[in-house]
Formats: C-alpha cells, structure tokens, sequence
C-alpha cells in the first residue's frame, strides 16, 4: 500500500446541511459527563434507526440498531465522545464527555 502506515479519515459534516439535523431537544442524552451508563430519552417518541459514538478521531466506538434507552459505556476510556442519533434521513449529534 502507497501509504502504509498512515489512517484515512473521511470526514462529512452533516451539520452544515440544517435539512439533515432533527430540531433540538428531540432527545435527551445525559448525564453529562458520564461515568458508566449514558440515558436517552426520547420523548416525543421519535422512530431512531440506529444510535452511533464516535471518538474525537471519527472512529465509531459503539453501534446500534436497537432503541437502547440505557447504554453502558464502562469500558471507554476518558475523553470527549459525539453521540449521533438518525432517524430517516436526519440525524442529531450531541457532545459528552466520559470519565472514570
């Protein structure tokens, strides 16, 4: 490989198109920061297709496609996380930050 021993990262920003972001306070992420288990609320019962957390490098450290209300996020290391919820086509991205 041309370039070995360096990582691509491909990088879209879906928050510049404000026809792919859900309205705030659709859901509730908390606590913030966390310490084990992270709450979502969704209180106006919203369809969610999947639920992704990412690192600060963009590397997806947890994927689903159940609605999981409650999400155990124990084994992380400290640092900041982005929470991506998509529903259809749109999606809504909150930041937290996890610790020991």
């Amino acid at each position: 490989a041309p370039y070995q021993g360096f990582a691509m990262l491909r990088i879209k920003d879906e928050t510049l198109n404000t026809n792919n972001k859900l309205k705030s306070n659709y859901f509730n992420v908390s606590p913030n920061p966390v310490h084990t288990f992270l709450n979502i609320e969704n209180p106006y019962g919203i369809s969610i297709d999947n639920i992704t957390i990412f690192d600060v490098s963009g590397k997806i450290v947890y994927y689903s496609k159940k609605l999981l209300y409650k999400i155990n996020l124990e084994d992380l290391k400290d640092g900041l996380y982005f929470v991506k919820i998509s529903s259809g086509n749109k999606s809504d991205i909150s930041k937290i930050i996890k610790y020991h």
